[in-house]
């Protein structure tokens, strides 16, 4: 025999010889880090599933909640709706009676402006001032009723400062006709 069939027959009895050791350990040292990991993706897949599982029952527990919030909403806005109705019914009960006493009012407010500014009523340029101030106001009243029945409180807020705007421009503007009514 020569080297080389030695050097070839003692690498085949190591073979055999650490073969039949690592058949009593359970395999090739290649197999164990193969095992760990397919056991390892067994446990994640385990987890995966899990985590899914726990994941739909928290959807379906959002969906129940986001449903009853949304059935929530609906009946808070029918609610409303019906507040509404009422209100609107209110003002126009309201704006009824108001219609049932307008020549009294009127009477009553003419009476007051003939105490107020005297026989200056008369005049053309007073009139037409009068007349002006009479339609804006009931625009502006008009106006808060309808903000205050709709619950508008800063719809209301601004009309009461108009109103206000306008009830001294009005008073402005009589005095001036006045001042120019006794020049006459």
């Amino acid at each position: 025999m020569n080297s080389l069939s030695r050097l070839v027959l003692t690498s085949l009895c190591s073979l055999l010889v650490s073969g039949a050791a690592l058949a009593d350990q359970g395999g090739p040292p290649g197999n164990k880090p193969v095992a760990k990991a397919a056991e390892a993706r067994k446990d994640a897949a385990d987890k995966l599933k899990e985590k899914k599982a726990e994941l739909k029952e928290k959807l379906a527990a959002v969906k129940d909640a986001g449903a009853e919030a949304k059935q929530d909403a609906k009946d808070q806005a029918k609610e409303a709706g019906k507040e509404v109705q009422e209100a609107r019914r209110e003002v126009a009960e309201a704006w009824a009676k108001l219609r049932e006493t307008r020549k009294a009012r009127r009477h009553e407010r003419r009476e007051e402006l003939k105490k107020k500014w005297g026989g200056l009523h008369e005049h053309p340029a007073v009139k037409a001032e009068l007349k002006v101030h009479g339609w804006r106001m009931a625009r502006l009243n008009r106006i808060r009723a309808i903000a205050k029945a709709e619950g508008k409180t800063e719809v209301v807020a601004r009309v009461d400062k108009l109103i206000e705007k306008e009830k001294a421009r009005h008073e402005k503007h009589m005095e001036t006709l006045k001042s120019k009514g006794d020049a006459q």
